[in-house]
């Protein structure tokens, strides 16, 4: 099995929040950055773009960093038998975008149970899997630099 290429997209508003999502079927106190699968012949940044807009109806950010393998996780045998996935896990390309504090979202309810906007000291809170909290802050860490 192989990796699947995925998009991850940070998004920060004016008060230095992050944004983060709960995802339909995820324990109630998990969350993630928002992202998405790469399809064939598609761009990573085009891959951002689409899935940008289909969980979240952004279209009006500013991009200000692109990382390329960023990042790369393997999901467990029961999540790959539930999902049928063919893939042992994800390598993600990570976008950091900013928005204004007025930008709209409408979570697409079909993926997304709600979304927060987070300061990085609350990462602990939120980020529980495996991996993940250590993920958020390097990436993080790159963007301040």
């Amino acid at each position: 099995m192989e990796y699947r290429n995925a998009v991850q997209f940070i998004l920060v508003n004016e008060n230095d929040e992050f944004l983060i999502v709960h995802p339909q079927g995820w324990k109630e106190d998990y969350y993630k950055f928002p992202s998405g699968g790469i399809e064939e012949g598609e761009t990573p940044e085009a891959a951002m773009e689409r899935e940008l807009y289909e969980e979240l109806c952004v279209k009006d950010f500013k991009q200000v960093l692109s990382i390329p393998k960023s990042g790369r996780y393997d999901w467990d045998k029961k999540t790959i038998q539930m999902y049928n996935h063919k893939y042992k896990g994800q390598q993600l390309h990570t976008f950091i975008l900013l928005v204004k504090n007025d930008v709209k979202l409408v979570p697409c309810k079909k993926e997304i149970n709600h979304v927060k906007w987070i300061k990085k000291e609350d990462f602990e809170k939120y980020f529980l899997h495996s991996g993940q909290l250590d993920h958020a802050r390097r990436i993080i860490e790159i963007y301040e630099l």
